[in-house]
């Protein structure tokens, strides 16, 4: 009975807190600048930063759902650029799950590449998550720096600049 009193609590504080975070999100002034801010932020944390084109990787389809959806709305994308890899364990359905990406992120099942399998281990636990993990890949190296650097420039307004030791 614990447990359920727990549970209902939690409930009642998470519906609390979503009905508040709705209320402060509806006030928001949402610009062109603020969605280049977010997208520069997503990527600083969640894109690779090797040489080379732009790969963003998450597990959470809400989060490369909203990524994708803010480049197209901030830049001039060829849509013919992108390409998908996808990260699957063993128990992960292949067709199901591409057709899932492919429909959230609205890009072709031919512009996936070659699923990479997970090697099942048996002493390492994880937790099971439906779609994997997504790589969503956009080949121009100059709009990736782009988004870097914005972000770069994003954070030194906020925090001033921050200097950092050379190796």
């Amino acid at each position: 009975m614990g447990a359920q009193g727990n549970h209902k609590r939690r409930e009642k504080n998470i519906q609390k807190i979503t009905s508040e975070t709705k209320n402060e999100i509806a006030k928001l002034q949402i610009n062109q600048e603020i969605k280049k801010a977010v997208l520069s932020a997503l990527y600083w944390s969640e894109g690779s930063k090797v040489t080379g084109g732009m790969c963003f990787a998450n597990t959470d389809p809400k989060l490369v759902a909203l990524f994708i959806n803010l480049l197209r709305s901030c830049y001039k994308l060829e849509e013919s650029r992108f390409r998908v890899r996808l990260h699957l364990h063993y128990y992960h359905r292949t067709k199901k799950i591409k057709q899932f990406w492919s429909k959230l992120l609205n890009i072709p099942i031919t512009q996936f590449e070659k699923i990479y399998r997970k090697s099942r281990s048996k002493e390492k636990t994880f937790r099971k998550n439906f779609g994997g993990i997504c790589f969503l890949k956009y080949h121009s190296t100059y709009l990736k720096e782009k988004i870097v650097q914005y972000g770069y420039a994003f954070g030194e307004k906020i925090t001033g600049k921050v200097e950092v030791p050379v190796a």
